[in-house]
């Protein structure tokens, strides 16, 4: 009889550590709390929405389910990804959750193998829940290409274009052609200001770049010459990025490619062709060495804002409205960084239109030029998977008319009388402009809007009530034409999912430490430069990239991932 009681009480204490560690990974359903939690970083203001009322507000709960309030779990935009693990680790994790989901493939396989996350493909039909049926039959391929998903889905993908742009200043150049005589002279291509003629002045004058060589000689220019004309030659810098990751440097990366016509045999952080019918990382390609070899150069001579590593979003474009330096790459804020311009230049909106603009990204010697983008999305939605099914109704019903064609009327025009009304057939806005002579948008005067991003990034881009308006979607549609993708995209093999992001981070940290060594520069300065000179090597440099390239392939494994990945990726090629 004892025994026995030992035996229950243990059996008792085995169930009851099973439910306690079920709650942090694993488990059954967790309790209905009848509201939706929704997590997205910077996400704070839509609960003030619920609170108010607002118009937005009450015509989404007007078309789903009002017994489940919208209610939001947030964090800073530089910690969301450390709050999911740990709310995954604390099984606390929301309703409803926005996440990089595949593009970080560890943690997601973890996540779904844990019943993290809803396998939505179970629960939806083209007659039940029918947008979000539609919205994974446009994102079909994925299901197949990622193994542990096991031909279902997990997350439904956030839309979007490529919202990235190069932003140049135009009176910089203004200012170097006023002085071009002056600049030739120290150039030592003239002797005396006196000999300059026009042929000289068509030959060498400064232009928006439409090359690489040409990208080189202007941003040597604006870091030498003062473009500022503020008397001090060594206070500006050609040329800045910012992130740690080098995200916004993936242009030099594309044009660096052997292939023209918007295929190409090398990118940053990706996968290429091999020119074997396979595919292979891009970290070790020929066009990769070129690139940072050219990015080191960029460095070593002073072109490069040396702090750009460091540098956020919001200081890389102070600095360049301020006039510390003159090309930036970065989100296409326009509206943003016009006012800011303003601001800081004490100049009307039209006079600084003139005085910056956004371009294309320069071309490298095989005319190939671009941006690395996403294949139609950036992030993805996911569903708590230990819902009731009351509550998971409740989700996929909300998620079902953020993707309906009303919801994409409302996040785009708004409610009639309140943000628009119609004259003569046109939708014409009722909000006004701010403090600053901006029309307001529906982003900045009803906090519910932000949860068109659980559809798309694209609303607040191509907003028809913001200012510049068709000016912002011209620039938008034109990065559509520059956008490069992976030849093959999402194929997640178990090598990948194991290795691939702790690979792509030390390579790139080699490759930060190339680009930042003085040792390894090859190359010359140049007030005329060709092709060879952007990326010359030195002994120096060929023995630091082989040996990176053999750490890649034979210490880090990197030569059996790329191996295996290729086995499974050759099949999708020309999809």
């Amino acid at each position: 009889m004892k025994l026995k009681k030992i035996l229950l009480v243990l059996l008792a204490f085995v169930f009851a550590l099973g439910m306690f560690v079920g709650c942090g990974s694993g488990g059954g359903t967790i309790p209905d709390d009848k509201k939706l939690t929704i997590f997205r970083w910077d996400f704070a203001a839509v609960d003030s929405a619920r609170k108010q009322k607002t118009p937005i507000y009450k015509e989404i709960m007007a078309n789903v389910n009002d017994e489940y309030p919208i209610h939001v779990k947030t964090s800073g935009s530089a910690n969301w990804e450390d709050v999911l693990n740990k709310d995954f680790n604390g099984g606390t994790m929301a309703d409803i959750f926005v996440c990089y989901a595949m593009d970080r493939p560890t943690n997601f396989k973890k996540w779904v193998k844990d019943g993290a996350v809803l396998p939505i493909s179970d629960y939806v039909s083209e007659t039940k829940y029918p947008n979000v049926y539609k919205r994974l039959q446009e994102f079909d391929y994925l299901k197949d290409r990622i193994d542990y998903f096991n031909g279902k889905h997990y997350a439904l993908p956030i839309k979007t274009t490529l919202e990235h742009g190069m932003f140049i200043r135009l009176d910089w150049i203004e200012n170097l052609n006023k002085k071009l005589p002056q600049i030739l002279v120290q150039d030592n291509i003239i002797s005396s200001e006196s000999q300059m003629t026009e042929q000289l002045r068509e030959q060498y004058e400064f232009k928006v770049p439409e090359t690489l060589t040409e990208f080189y000689r202007l941003t040597r220019a604006f870091t030498k010459f003062d473009p500022d004309n503020d008397g001090n030659p060594n206070n500006t810098y050609g040329y800045t990025c910012s992130e740690t990751n080098m995200w916004f440097n993936n242009w030099i990366f594309e044009a660096m490619s052997s292939k023209a016509d918007g295929a190409h045999d090398t990118t940053y952080w990706g996968w290429v062709e091999d020119g074997k019918g396979g595919i292979t990382s891009s970290w070790v390609t020929e066009g990769n060495k070129k690139a940072v070899a050219f990015l080191n150069k960029l460095y070593v001579e002073g072109i490069l804002d040396p702090d750009y590593i460091a540098t956020t979003a919001a200081q890389k474009q102070t600095k360049f409205v301020q006039g510390k330096v003159g090309i930036m790459v970065g989100n296409m804020w326009y509206n943003t960084i016009l006012n800011d311009f303003m601001s800081a230049n004490g100049c009307t909106a039209e006079e600084a239109k003139t005085r910056f603009t956004v371009i294309n990204p320069p071309k490298g010697e095989s005319g190939a030029y671009g941006m690395k983008g996403n294949p139609g999305f950036w992030c993805s939605v996911c569903i708590n998977g230990r819902l009731s099914e009351t509550e998971r109704d409740a989700a996929l019903t909300l998620l079902d008319y953020l993707y309906s064609d009303e919801a994409d009327e409302l996040f785009t025009y708004g409610v009639e009388g309140v943000h628009y009304e119609v004259q003569n057939g046109e939708k014409v806005s009722l909000m006004g402009q701010d403090s600053s002579g901006f029309n307001k948008t529906l982003e900045t005067e009803d906090a519910a809007w932000a949860l068109s991003s659980l559809s798309s990034w694209e609303y607040s881009y191509y907003s028809p009530y913001q200012s510049n308006a068709e000016l912002i979607e011209g620039f938008m549609d034109n990065a559509k034409e520059y956008t490069r993708v992976d030849p093959v995209m999402y194929v997640q093999t178990p090598l990948y999912v194991e290795n691939d992001t702790a690979l792509a981070n030390s390579a790139l940290e080699q490759f930060v430490g190339m680009i930042k060594n003085a040792d390894l520069y090859g190359s010359a300065e140049s007030a005329n430069p060709d092709w060879s000179n952007l990326y010359t090597y030195n002994d120096a440099y060929n023995k630091a990239w082989n040996d990176f390239v053999d750490m890649y392939l034979n210490t880090w494994g990197g030569q059996a991932m790329i191996d295996e990945f290729s086995a499974e990726a050759s099949k999708y090629l020309n999809q």
